[in-house]
């Protein structure tokens, strides 16, 4: 390897890791995890696996230390080895909060590593992929899984779909020796987080469909796609076939089946703008979405099929689509139209990535700017309005009275709980 392609490499990593040390930051210097939605229920998990690791337990299935010690099967439904970091993290530092941050920290430079790589492999532009991981990864949707409802798992399984979707790609429409490649995306997908999976399985799907008269060898390419499925399948049987035989043998259903907190078009419009941190894909793609088509013939038709299916996808979180008409179908199983915004977001970063690439390249050729300096001006303003939107999580959060106690079977606190600290 070339002494200036591991340089090269070196900066990138010091690069993302500022970043990732920089998203933390608003929250983590306050050494308080400000919760909301699922944090109690994500915080009982890692602690339950912290306990079972430190008692010599390495493969847990009943919860006997946490919920209540009520001996809940948690494990067998939620996928729990990706927990794993915030366990080391929380042996090495001793330290709960410190342990969560930490735990972050990685995913953040993980989800910028493969949306790095996935984008490079795809376009082979250094400048792109540099441009759709930061977009990607500080995208507006990420920050609300991640510090506003902290949905801990989906926010994990956030950090797989690049790598998913190029596996997808290379399978069906270009390099079909890739499969391995859709196989270990989908199965760190399946460790991460059920719904996601199957909402990401259900796309793959309609793509081919839309896309089936222009698929070549189309034989070889559905083979290898099967043989992605099995090596998928077979990678996470260890959590699958305990998760299936408790579903069937006990005839479990979804605790709670709807469709709610569905936007009206202009409350997308508006909280995109506004750079809300909740479920909206954010200032910069929804101008993106809004005049994209401006860009619509400099794209390639890969690139314009990102940009329609992120505009298709945002539509369907909103009122715009008939979701109550699905109320009595298995696709209430769904419980939040707004879950497609991952995937919007996806699809929008790469259409973003496409035209501010396609800019900086303009920019360089025309008037002699710094490719370098473009990229840290477009690095920049996204870590701006992250920053901006943790501010107003902490402006909601920061004078709500903490949870300063541990509820226990003897003291059991019925309030809302807002504040997670140790």
């Amino acid at each position: 390897m070339k002494k200036s392609l591991i340089k090269y490499r070196l900066r990138l990593f010091v690069f993302f890791c500022i970043i990732s040390v920089i998203y933390i930051w608003s929250f983590a210097h306050l050494r308080i995890v400000f919760g909301s939605g699922d944090l109690m229920f994500q915080a009982n998990r890692i602690e339950e696996l912290y306990q079972d690791v430190i008692h010599g337990v390495f493969v847990p299935r009943i919860s006997t230390y946490t919920f209540n010690q009520v001996g809940s099967g948690i494990n067998f439904f939620y996928p729990w080895i990706l927990l794993y970091p915030f366990v080391i993290f929380r042996l090495i530092t001793h330290n709960p909060i410190s342990a969560f941050y930490l735990g972050i920290f990685l995913e953040t430079l993980v989800t910028l590593l493969i949306s790095y790589y996935a984008m490079g492999k795809y376009s082979s532009s250094k400048k792109r992929a540099i441009i759709f991981a930061i977009t990607y990864t500080l995208a507006n949707y990420r920050l609300y899984l991640v510090f506003n409802q902290n949905v801990l798992a989906e926010s994990i399984a956030y950090t797989f779909l690049p790598l998913i979707l190029l596996g997808f790609y290379e399978v069906f429409y270009r390099n079909i020796k890739s499969w391995s490649v859709l196989a270990i995306g989908m199965t760190m997908l399946l460790y991460s987080h059920m719904l996601t999976t199957a909402l990401t399985a259900l796309f793959m799907l309609g793509t081919l469909v839309i896309t089936w008269r222009k698929i070549s060898n189309k034989k070889l390419r559905l083979l290898a796609g099967i043989k992605a499925a099995i090596l998928s399948f077979l990678l996470s049987a260890f959590y699958l076939v305990p998760f299936f035989e408790q579903t069937v043998s006990n005839h479990l259903t979804a605790s709670w089946v709807g469709l709610l907190f569905i936007k009206t078009p202009m409350e997308t419009i508006t909280s995109s703008i506004n750079n809300e941190p909740t479920q909206v894909v954010g200032l910069l793609l929804i101008i993106v979405l809004i005049f994209g088509f401006f860009f619509w013939k400099r794209a390639n038709t890969v690139d314009r099929y990102a940009y329609l299916s992120g505009l298709i996808l945002v539509t369907l979180t909103t009122t715009l689509f008939p979701w109550a008409k699905l109320l009595n179908t298995p696709v209430a199983n769904l419980q939040f139209p707004y879950r497609l915004t991952g995937l919007a977001t996806l699809m929008l970063a790469i259409y973003l990535s496409a035209i501010v690439t396609c800019l900086v390249d303009s920019l360089q050729i025309n008037y002699g700017v710094s490719k370098v300096g473009l990229i840290v001006i477009f690095s920049l303003l996204s870590i701006g309005l992250t920053y901006s939107a943790e501010q107003q999580i902490l402006a909601q959060r920061i004078n709500i009275p903490m949870l300063n106690r541990i509820p226990t079977p003897s003291v059991y606190c019925k309030i809302e709980v807002h504040n997670y600290a140790t």
